[in-house]
């Protein structure tokens, strides 16, 4: 087994940075979404497509991050 250790403030990076790229797809699909309202001819569907599908992919894990990571704090906090 290879063990990872990541010290507290990269932690904290890592969830940071994850969470901007994932409002940065959400701030992608809503400028897509606006301009296929207001001037279809330049937004080709399948990017608008392709682009809900990664934001909502990225958001789900995120979701999932946050609820294991939620999870295993309580039980550390109980077992002590």
């Amino acid at each position: 087994y290879i063990f990872f250790v990541m010290s507290k403030s990269a932690v904290q990076d890592y969830l940071l940075d994850a969470m901007e790229t994932v409002n940065n797809q959400q701030l992608e699909v809503d400028g897509l979404s606006e301009k296929i309202m207001t001037n279809p001819d330049e937004v080709d569907i399948h990017d608008v497509t392709i682009a809900m599908s990664k934001a909502r992919m990225s958001l789900n894990l995120a979701q999932t991050v946050i609820d294991r990571l939620v999870t295993d704090w309580n039980e550390i906090t109980t077992t002590r």
